[in-house]
């Protein structure tokens, strides 16, 4: 049997296992408002008569102010940027179908849709996505960019794809303690790519499941997990099928060299573990990664494994309880009535690693690094729970990616004000 078929067998296999369960938080139903229009923290809200309809509008904005000061040159500026600026649109068509559309205005190149999936409901346990969504691989990817405790993921989020084009099964059991979903999508590359379109035949297979072994009334306790997907990668036209690796400031670190006819040729295997703890106003989330990709270039073929890992850790300074979506001020801002919001520290350590296998044929080792190392601070205010301000200082230490030596330290000072309707 193939590579590919034994994979694909095995993740069969793992959802007959899980059939009855499922993971992904479905889009809620409609609320049940006592006005035919509403507009409060959760957005504005149009019902039909009957209650049985809603149009609901949200929205955010995330403003950056990004300051490298190991750059002493223009490569990388200084910068202030509207970082997202998204509005999000649900409908609920029935109480067994819902939409979601949610436009990127901040992304400059079309179609800047990140958004635009149906669910429908199958069962009180089992549920389908269709259309683009959040790959159901990884974990910190899945929370929500505004819910975020540094102003951006980790390096190692990029050892996962962001959005694609593709089918998704979900469910849950025993209250949602025990979770899975079992997913296809057309398959893109790593790095936090987009998907569109499909350059060829072969789909992704995508497995997550989640426990939650500890559940407190207030949503904390601890959840783990495991991800994974098999797939095949392969050049379309100009796109080579590679990822590429980039630093907290967007400088690349890590590519293959696809000038010079590197490309993805074969099966993709990647695997994926995580877990979240959150007690009282501490919490802590780490999570694993391993991608293997065939890659080629000219007649030297290699099975490159890249690896990473991060530990984020956060703790409330004001005491209120740590919350995958941040913090709910227990006095938000009023400075007319001496109330000043909440205030959280965060703090991080990220690795990722690309194997020996990669240099120096399929990538050059005097511009990509054979690895970084990510250290980061930062605070966050929140005003109320739709509006907070983070600084986040970050410094990145490279191995390897200079013509001698490793590249140079990365410092960058990064700002946000981020408000959500």
């Amino acid at each position: 049997m193939s590579a590919s078929k034994r994979g694909t067998a095995l993740v069969v296999a793992l959802w007959l296992a899980a059939a009855p369960l499922g993971a992904q938080a479905k889009l809620a139903a409609a609320t049940k408002d006592s006005a035919v229009v509403v507009y409060d923290d959760d957005g504005v809200r149009i019902h039909s008569s009957d209650g049985r309809r809603q149009l609901k509008l949200r929205g955010y904005v995330a403003l950056d102010g990004r300051f490298i000061s190991s750059d002493r040159t223009d490569a990388l500026p200084n910068t202030f940027a509207v970082r997202r600026a998204r509005l999000i649109f649900d409908l609920n068509i029935n109480p067994w179908i819902a939409l979601r559309v949610m436009p990127d205005l901040a992304v400059t190149t079309l179609p800047g849709i990140a958004d635009a999936f149906a669910d429908v409901t199958l069962g009180k346990h089992l549920w389908l996505r269709a259309g683009k969504q959040k790959v159901a691989y990884g974990w910190e990817r899945y929370i929500n960019a505004s819910d975020q405790p540094f102003p951006e993921r980790s390096i190692v989020s990029q050892l996962s794809s962001n959005r694609d084009e593709g089918v998704a099964v979900t469910g849950d059991a025993m209250d949602g303690r025990i979770e899975a979903t079992l997913a296809t999508y057309n398959g893109v590359p790593n790095g936090g790519a987009n998907g569109e379109s499909d350059g060829n035949d072969a789909k992704d297979l995508t497995l997550r499941l989640v426990t939650r072994p500890v559940v407190r009334k207030n949503g904390q306790g601890v959840i783990l997990g495991y991800s994974g997907s098999h797939g095949v990668m392969r050049a379309a036209g100009s796109a080579t099928g590679l990822s590429h690796y980039a630093t907290p400031a967007a400088a690349t670190f890590f590519q293959f060299r696809e000038s010079a006819g590197a490309v993805a040729d074969g099966d993709r295997d990647r695997h994926n573990l995580f877990a979240v703890a959150r007690f009282g106003r501490f919490g802590a989330f780490a999570e694993g990664y391993r991608t293997l990709d065939n890659v080629r270039r000219g007649t030297t073929t290699a099975l490159v494994p890249s690896t990473g890992a991060f530990l984020t850790l956060d703790w409330s300074l004001t005491g209120e309880p740590s919350d995958v979506r941040g913090l709910a001020p227990a006095r938000p801002f009023d400075p007319a009535q001496g109330q000043w919001g909440a205030w959280q520290l965060v703090a991080r350590m990220a690795q990722i690693n690309v194997g020996d296998a990669a240099f120096p044929v399929l990538a050059d080792p005097a511009v990509a690094a054979r690895g970084a190392t990510e250290h980061a601070l930062g605070v966050s205010w929140y005003f109320t729970r739709n509006t907070k301000a983070q600084a986040a200082y970050e410094l990145t230490t490279f191995r390897g990616g200079a013509a001698s030596g490793d590249r140079p330290t990365e410092q960058l000072l990064y700002l946000r004000l981020q408000t959500f309707f």
